[in-house]
């Protein structure tokens, strides 16, 4: 069967002193957020939660999902989602931050395909988990409208954070990032977080990808690209 949050929430948040919920969603056909709000949320004052979404297909098109830490010193949690038999359509904000000193969470995004056109978020605190996009089958393609951050933030007075990986993969198709990716490192000593592209055919850079640290004793990060076909780099990186 299917499921349609139309403006409805699936929420196991945490109010003060403590973490989000766990939450697990299977649905055998699409998975679809419309309408006027629809949430999946398990952030929480202490720390974010974990959720877990396996579905035919995934199509956010409205609302969100979270799994922020909401309070003073909170991490972000972890958002897996899964569309184990057709394109996984992210068209509404994906976030996992951190708080206030504390990093941010884990994205792990997969589908047959794989669209981003919102912000995607694990910014926060010393080294993010980062953000994984995976097509197992087509193209990963992060629209104009797209947005990739995983930043690290100020630790403390004089300590700098990292910033998180990111891992953009489509093993038999092609990538296109026409939208900003930013892992940059905090100052004074952050250093910005590795970014690794592969693709099984092409892959298209028409925006900026920054790995910079920005404080003076910063280091830069690596960029990987591995694409079987050609590779067009028409931005700053």
């Amino acid at each position: 069967g299917t499921l349609t949050l139309s403006a409805g929430r699936i929420r196991s948040t945490g109010p003060t002193g403590t973490a989000g919920g766990s939450v697990t969603v299977q649905v055998a056909g699409a998975l679809v957020l419309t309408g006027s709000g629809p949430t999946l949320d398990v952030s929480g004052a202490a720390n974010g939660g974990v959720l877990r979404v396996t579905a035919g297909s995934i199509d956010v098109r409205a609302g969100s999902v979270a799994a922020d830490g909401t309070g003073s010193g909170a991490c972000g949690g972890a958002i897996f989602l899964k569309a184990t038999a057709g394109p996984l359509a992210l068209a509404a904000p994906v976030h996992a931050t951190g708080n206030l000193l504390c990093a941010g969470g884990l994205l792990d995004l997969s589908g047959d395909s794989v669209t981003v056109a919102t912000t995607l978020n694990a910014a926060g605190g010393d080294f993010p988990g980062g953000i994984s996009l995976t097509a197992n089958a087509g193209d990963v393609t992060i629209t104009g409208a797209g947005v990739l951050k995983a930043s690290g933030e100020q630790i403390e007075l004089g300590d700098g954070g990292d910033g998180g990986p990111m891992a953009i993969a489509a093993e038999s198709g092609n990538v296109s990032i026409q939208g900003a990716i930013t892992t940059e490192g905090a100052t004074p000593e952050g250093a910005g977080g590795e970014v690794t592209i592969v693709a099984g055919g092409r892959v298209d850079v028409a925006a900026q990808i920054s790995a910079q640290g920005n404080g003076g004793g910063s280091d830069g990060a690596s960029l990987e690209i591995d694409a079987s076909g050609d590779d067009a780099i028409t931005a700053n990186v």
